[in-house]
């Protein structure tokens, strides 16, 4: 089966999640090492728990640069940083947790939101397009990035992005989404 149609299987079975940010943050003017911008840590447990597998990641600046400027989101997938403990915080209450398709409940999965959270090393890799303002002040430009390949995050693993701009006064939310599945859902993915 091609990823769209289960993609559009797992939508209704209500499998599938967003996540946005509540508040805009300060992009950073430099690629972070090991600091995190915002995370999901996936909490299923390591063994029969479920992997999560990010179809899109998205981003919307809100903020209004003083001067010309530009931006773009990087990602990684990593472990957590040695000595760094579980995140605990609740996602549905740290960010907007919205269902797609068939979940339009309260989101009750393991996924853990985090903000500046320590991950290992420094994995970073560009993803999508930057945004270039031409007009000073310009504010609202967003980044929509569909993920042919998705990005998958085992059990106990840490998913991230970070806003990078010229200058801290571009401030955005990031979002994701997601689906939550078994797996055995993930052979034979075409």
């Amino acid at each position: 089966m091609d990823l769209l149609t289960r993609v559009m299987k797992w939508t209704s079975e209500g499998k599938v999640w967003r996540a946005d940010e509540t508040t805009l943050r300060a992009s950073v003017t430099a690629v972070p090492t090991t600091t995190a911008g915002i995370s999901i840590w996936n909490g299923e447990p390591n063994i029969g728990g479920k992997a999560y597998v990010f179809l899109v990641v998205y981003g919307i600046q809100g903020g209004t640069p003083a001067a010309l400027n530009s931006w773009g989101i990087v990602h990684q997938v990593s472990d957590l940083a040695a000595g760094t403990t579980q995140p605990t915080a609740d996602l549905a209450s740290s960010t907007i947790v919205v269902g797609m398709g068939g979940n339009k409940g309260i989101y009750k999965g393991a996924a853990v939101f985090d903000v500046d959270l320590s991950v290992v090393d420094d994995r970073w890799a560009p993803i999508g397009y930057s945004t270039n303002t031409s007009i000073i002040s310009l504010t609202g430009t967003q980044i929509y990035v569909p993920l042919m390949v998705p990005v998958i995050v085992p059990p106990g693993a840490v998913y991230s992005l970070e806003a990078t701009a010229a200058a801290i006064d571009v401030l955005t939310r990031l979002g994701w989404i997601w689906a939550e599945v078994e797996q055995e859902e993930l052979d034979g993915l075409e």
